[in-house]
């Protein structure tokens, strides 16, 4: 078992039956309607005091290589969330560790969740990995996706824990699914 991403044995659909991955001339990085996301989902997460608070998708166009800056979503720690990947043929998340402690500068994104990053010569790669559908995946370390220019959609849910009001662990993903 990964430290990093952990494949889930759940074949229950992330949307509901009617939604039609959206298709852009190039990369997005924007919210999906929670209305769109399969009851299944929302109410798993409930009954583990977890809200799903967000959605994101990760949008990339086809025959548009890119690799994704190192970044950690919102600070260095453990953060979890749950992946669904859809196309991205070739594509591989990765992991560093960064080489010294430092304070980095907080930064936000266009839907308005911070991040912090990190230059290549900062960081030390520790793990790759293709990610299946859908995953936990740590976001708390330093992490990005290179994709050699398949058409990819990567839905990524935020959760946040209802006991603490700090985002869900990947730790506290990995014991509700018994992982």
């Amino acid at each position: 078992m990964s430290l990093f991403d952990i494949a889930l044995d759940n074949p229950e659909p992330l949307f509901k039956a009617d939604y039609q991955h959206p298709h852009y001339d190039e990369r997005q990085h924007i919210n999906i309607d929670l209305s769109a996301i399969n009851s299944y989902w929302i109410e798993l997460m409930q009954s583990h005091d977890v809200e799903v608070y967000r959605v994101e998708l990760f949008y990339g166009p086809k025959d548009v290589p890119y690799v994704m800056g190192i970044h950690t979503d919102r600070s260095y720690g453990d953060w979890g969330k749950i992946n669904w990947v859809f196309g991205g043929e070739g594509s591989e998340m990765h992991w560093y560790k960064p080489l010294t402690a430092s304070q980095k500068e907080v930064k936000a994104t266009a839907v308005h969740s911070n991040y912090n990053l990190f230059e290549a010569e900062e960081v030390r790669l520790i793990h790759s990995s293709v990610i299946a559908s859908p995953s936990i995946v740590q976001v708390g370390l330093p992490h990005n996706i290179t994709n050699p220019g398949a058409e990819r959609w990567c839905y990524s849910m935020v959760m946040q824990d209802l006991l603490t009001g700090d985002n869900v662990t990947f730790g506290r993903l990995k014991r509700i699914f018994g992982k």
